[in-house]
């Protein structure tokens, strides 16, 4: 794994074939041991704790197996479905900002190691 790369995974139902969302980690920092999630979720499948589901897996999956010391989230603002999963799963808010080139404003979610080994007790 270096800088640049990232993970990429298709979100399907296990009974039923077919894509519903995919989740991802991008923006890799091997030096300070960070990437940031990024998920989506067709409408139709929202609501239904699935995405909880694939986000559990995959922090365990960059905290255990990549060895990520901290994972960013960065929903649009007033994204509240976003900003509720989450903070379900142990991530805190730490601010937001403006994107220069489009104007749209984000929030910065975080979640260190510690905080999600202590969210596992």
């Amino acid at each position: 794994m270096s800088n640049g790369e990232g993970f990429y995974w298709a979100i399907t139902l296990k009974e039923k074939d077919g894509l519903i969302g995919t989740i991802c980690y991008w923006n890799l920092d091997t030096t300070q041991k960070k990437a940031e999630v990024g998920y989506e979720l067709y409408p139709d499948y929202q609501g239904r704790g699935l995405m909880q589901e694939a986000i559990s897996a995959v922090l365990a999956f960059g905290f255990n197996d990549l060895r990520f010391e901290l994972i960013t989230a960065c929903p649009k603002q007033g994204n509240l479905s976003s900003v509720n999963l989450l903070e379900k799963v142990g991530f805190s808010l730490a601010g937001n900002f403006t994107d220069d080139e489009t104007g749209n404003k984000y929030l910065d979610f975080r979640l260190s190691k510690a905080g999600y080994l202590k969210n596992l007790l």
